[in-house]
């Protein structure tokens, strides 16, 4: 199982929408995740991944 929550902070990417966006479209000078350059938003980067594993732990397992 693998899960993708990207990282990026939203405000590097002004008018772009993020369904669909590859490392090809990243505009010039945001660093992709694998550059030590990357630096993660890290709160809503976190929130995301929790929320993601509950609702699919809610949806596999029923709720408590």
């Amino acid at each position: 199982m693998l899960w993708f929550y990207g990282g990026h902070d939203v405000e590097l990417f002004p008018g772009i929408s993020s369904v669909g966006l590859s490392l090809a479209d990243l505009p010039p000078g945001i660093a992709f995740n694998h550059s030590p350059a990357f630096a993660p938003a890290v709160e809503r980067t976190t929130e995301t991944a929790e929320r993601a594993l509950a609702t699919a732990a809610v949806a596999w397992l029923g709720t408590p």
